[in-house]
């Protein structure tokens, strides 16, 4: 469990050396959805449509935010790519880094990310994990499916998607476009640039 900004920047510079680059084979992986009935493998889309994969979490103020731009490109490229947003371990649960500590906070989370959850624990089961990623997912109105990430967080370590990190898989199964670490590189309009270079 990551509880403040130190673990959070350990965390993100040993996994941030292994994520991959552009020009790399994206690692593979299956997921299932939220209800847990429904699962993604990465390479199922090869030699079919480019895969943009979109990491975050619900307590995640860039992710929920995003989620406005990310609708709209969706909605603009969905029959050409695929589309897979992953839920990964919370970014400021309340029992790890939690932001809602404060009452000034409060105040300026509910002004500029009013859908952000502050009330949210670290899930510690697939069951809870999958709960709060469904809740998430309807409270975005996204319209995309959301596949969950696994207790052990194999994908988000391959990927070093935490705290939220997006990419754009070609059909041969090779990173086009890596953003760099959230949140400072987590730009919807780069990505919609990335696929819009690629089509």
């Amino acid at each position: 469990m990551i509880t403040d900004r130190k673990s959070a920047t350990t965390w993100q510079k040993k996994y941030d050396l292994q994520a991959p680059k552009v020009g790399d084979t994206a690692p593979d992986f299956s997921l299932c959805d939220a209800n847990g009935r429904n699962s993604v493998r990465l390479s199922d889309y090869r030699q079919k449509m480019p895969v943009a994969l979109i990491f975050g979490s619900f307590t995640w103020p860039p992710y929920v935010r995003g989620s406005v731009s990310l609708t709209d490109i969706y909605a603009k490229y969905h029959e050409q790519v695929k589309f897979i947003p992953i839920y990964i371990r919370e970014a400021h649960p309340v029992d790890g880094w939690w932001f809602g500590g404060n009452l000034l906070t409060k105040k300026l989370m509910k002004t500029f990310a009013p859908k952000v959850a502050m009330d949210v624990h670290d899930p510690q089961t697939m069951d809870e994990r999958r709960q709060v990623a469904g809740t998430c997912e309807a409270s975005l109105s996204y319209g995309v499916r959301t596949y969950v990430d696994v207790m052990d967080d194999a994908v988000n370590k391959a990927y070093a998607g935490w705290p939220t990190r997006l990419y754009l898989i070609d059909t041969d199964g090779v990173v086009v476009y890596a953003a760099g670490l959230g949140p400072y590189d987590f730009h919807p309009s780069k990505l919609e640039k990335a696929i819009e270079n690629y089509l």
